[in-house]
């Protein structure tokens, strides 16, 4: 017999409990009665077989005995769960000691950390790799600024990739609340000043009315612009006025969102600007955010005088579809409206096939513009079944009978102006088949001149126009031919075309945090001209 004081010190072969518990190293014999899927523990009784035990006497010496037979059967684990089983036996000369079967613990796992773990890793992998796309990413190399827009582009990339997978997989579509919300709030943080920057135009006056029904945002230069031919009595504290309506695809944005580039605007012109936030589609489709725009600029000219404007110098403008809504009143209001400020306007939605639809198909910029985001912009906004996108994406949503009619004022090699014939080398692609099953809706609105202000049947009394095209817009022929049969039909058209503008260039003109020098310059060529052709100024201004 051996005490167990000396199994402890001899690396531990027994415990209190009379159960086996050895760590070591070197060479034994092994037995078991359990066939499974194992690895054996690392268990050495070199130590026991090299060195003899020793025997305590209670007249306190040591006397050395034979070395003893020690046969023990090992531990395993299981690679399942990690637990360790033993059943072993050891013995010692004539003393055996059978220990019980044992299992030991698996280390503790945290599903909730490991969990966390693995979806923080997860998205840092994603933006590693999307940052890697942005990277490497080609853009034109005459593109200025590149650097910075690519950046644009890929949020753009971001917030399509997100509206399919909320319509795929959620059923949710991107014009719902919440996702406006959120969508607002982004493009807030992009257009507008950081609060470390704290822009503040000190002559600008900003408020919120309601005219017609309708909100407008009002922003009033502390003085207005004198003319050397106004005469000042009559004129006292009476502004020239731009009546603006916002992009977004009548769906998305608001006056709010354009806060900062709104107020450069009444900055840089000197004019007053009204704002109108027109209800917005899905839930307000055609014609409710013509109606309110209508309806506002209606008002602005019958209350002119109350409201210190001068009713001769209204000026309608918007971007994207806000252009469309511009173009579309100033019809309604020929001889009452003094000009039109188009900016990459949406006019029409017959043929998605012009030379720019097709020079910037899903492949260069698609986060900034493609055909598939202007679809689904008219689509939501004419309260059109999803489904039949795919029939307006290849051009067999109206009949070939109305589209011969109106074929006309969208042929690129008639209607893309002598001076910018260098823009593209495509033509445009006319429709050639049709899909009796989509409603007769759909035909109905193309043809309405309210929705596509670029098929308006007699032009000749229209406002005149000043109309920016951006050589990266799917938008750009339509409304460089829409330009030349406005000029064709005698109405003052200037046309300002800029290489290095994209869809949306405009609003980084000034007022928030991103500028860029191709928008600084479009709003420099503005100023200039509504201070030499509506003010009468000679005035130079500075980029």
């Amino acid at each position: 017999m051996f005490t167990h004081n000396y199994l402890r010190q001899s690396s531990n072969v027994l415990e209190g409990d009379g159960r086996f518990n050895y760590s070591g190293g070197g060479s034994f014999n092994t037995h078991t009665n359990r066939k499974r899927s194992h690895r054996p523990c690392n268990i050495l009784l070199h130590h026991l077989q090299q060195q003899p035990l020793q025997q305590h006497h209670q007249h306190g010496h040591h006397q050395k005995q034979p070395h003893h037979h020690v046969v023990l059967n090992t531990c395993f684990v299981n690679p399942v769960d990690n637990s360790r089983t033993s059943n072993s036996c050891v013995s010692f000369g004539n003393s055996k000691i059978r220990t019980l079967p044992q299992t030991m613990p698996a280390a503790k796992i945290y599903p909730h950390a490991v969990l966390l773990l693995a979806c923080i890793l997860g998205l840092a992998s994603v933006c590693v790799y999307r940052v890697y796309l942005v990277m490497h990413r080609t853009f034109p190399a005459d593109l200025a600024e590149w650097e910075k827009i690519r950046w644009l582009d890929e949020c753009g990339r971001l917030a399509f990739k997100g509206n399919s997978w909320l319509r795929d997989y959620v059923g949710m579509d991107a014009g719902t609340e919440p996702i406006k919300t959120f969508i607002n709030t982004a493009f807030s943080l992009l257009f507008n000043p950081l609060p470390a920057q704290r822009l503040v135009y000190r002559n600008i006056r900003a408020s919120q009315d309601v005219y017609a029904g309708v909100p407008v945002s009002t922003y009033t230069p502390v003085h207005p612009p004198t003319t050397p031919t106004s005469n000042k009595n009559r004129n006292k504290m009476m502004y020239p006025t731009i009546i603006y309506f916002h992009g977004g695809g009548w769906t998305w944005l608001s006056v709010g969102v354009y806060d900062g580039p709104l107020k450069h605007l009444a900055n840089s012109t000197n004019f007053k600007v009204i704002a109108v936030e027109y209800r917005k589609a899905p839930e307000h489709p055609f014609p409710a955010p013509f109606e309110d725009c209508l309806a506002v600029t209606k008002y602005v000219w019958r209350h002119a005088k109350e409201l210190h404007i001068q009713q001769d110098a209204i000026i309608v403008a918007g971007d994207g579809a806000g252009g469309n809504l511009a173009a579309a009143v100033a019809h309604e209001m020929a001889g009452q409206i003094r000009m039109q400020i188009l900016i990459s306007p949406a006019l029409q939605m017959l043929n998605f096939a012009t030379p720019s639809y097709q020079d910037y198909s899903e492949h260069l910029m698609p986060g900034i513009t493609s055909p598939a985001k202007e679809v689904n912009n008219w689509v939501r906004y004419a309260n059109i079944d999803p489904k039949y996108k795919k029939y307006i994406l290849s051009n067999t949503h109206v009949s070939l009978q109305h589209y011969r009619t109106l074929s006309d004022h969208i042929d690129s090699r008639k209607r893309i102006p002598p001076s910018l014939s260098n823009v593209t080398q495509r033509a445009t692609k006319h429709n050639l088949n049709f899909e009796p099953s989509l409603p007769e809706r759909l035909i109905t609105l193309v043809l309405d001149s309210r929705f596509s202000p670029m098929f308006r049947s007699d032009i000749r009394n229209s406002p005149q126009a000043y109309i920016m095209t951006a050589h990266y817009d799917v938008l750009r022929d339509e409304a460089l031919m829409y330009g030349q049969r406005l000029k064709e039909n005698g109405v003052t058209v200037e046309l300002r075309h800029y290489w290095n503008g994209f869809h949306g260039f405009f609003l980084f003109a000034g007022g928030g945090w991103m500028e860029l020098e191709e928008s600084k310059k479009a709003m420099n060529d503005l100023v200039i001209y509504l201070n030499r052709h509506i003010l009468n100024i000679e005035t130079r201004v500075d980029s």
